[in-house]
């Protein structure tokens, strides 16, 4: 993959972030040393972002993002990537003063993707915070 700068994007309705879509705004990253500095950013407020490559992720102070399709606030639509929460994001499903009983739906989900890391993530008021069912690469179990 070629470089990838920071640059902002606002996640909409059901938005998809693909490889190339990046400008050459940098941020800084002093919390998170050992990170790329030239990662995508991107602002999640609203379910269903399908993320595909590396990238940090913002969630303004505050926000809740409920799934209420049950697919996923984040998911992760490609194997082999990275993403960091910024400092101070939180991933929050349901109100600050809700019952667990009251959370529905998933925070992140990883389905069929391999060497997915997450870094940093905080995650509340979902009934379940990350679920990812096992990826096979396609080169898995050749000698």
């Amino acid at each position: 993959m070629g470089q990838i700068l920071g640059s902002l994007v606002q996640a909409g309705a059901s938005p998809t972030i693909r490889a190339g879509q990046s400008d050459a705004r940098e941020f800084e990253t002093s919390d998170l040393d050992h990170v790329k500095l030239n990662l995508l950013l991107i602002k999640v407020t609203a379910p269903d972002t399908v993320i595909t490559q590396s990238c940090r992720v913002v969630i303004p102070p505050g926000t809740v993002i409920q799934d209420v399709r049950n697919r996923g606030v984040i998911v992760v639509g490609a194997p082999d990537i990275e993403i960091v929460f910024a400092k101070g994001s939180v991933l929050r499903g349901s109100p600050a003063g809700a019952r667990p009983d009251e959370y529905r739906g998933y925070g992140i989900r990883v389905n069929g993707q391999t060497g997915v890391t997450i870094r940093g993530a905080r995650i509340s008021g979902f009934l379940v915070r990350s679920v990812g069912n096992q990826g096979r690469r396609p080169d898995a179990g050749r000698h």
